[in-house]
């Protein structure tokens, strides 16, 4: 977003104060995107290693105890 203000500079006049601000709002959508992609890749990760060991466990019982 900001490479494309840079690019219509001269259509576009920000102050300072301005632009600071709106280079503020998308650092911290960029913050926002990555705590998701985070939030993804730590479920993506524990769900699948979490059924494995239950059912690894499952069998173990299952193969211990009595019929």
């Amino acid at each position: 977003m900001l490479e494309q203000l840079k690019e219509r500079a001269d259509a576009l006049i920000l102050s300072k104060k301005e632009y600071k601000k709106m280079r503020q709002a998308f650092k911290n959508e960029l913050v926002h995107r990555s705590a998701l992609k985070k939030i993804v890749a730590a479920w993506v990760i524990t769900v699948p290693a979490s059924t494995l060991m239950s059912a690894t466990i499952y069998y173990f019982i299952t193969s211990i105890a009595p019929n």
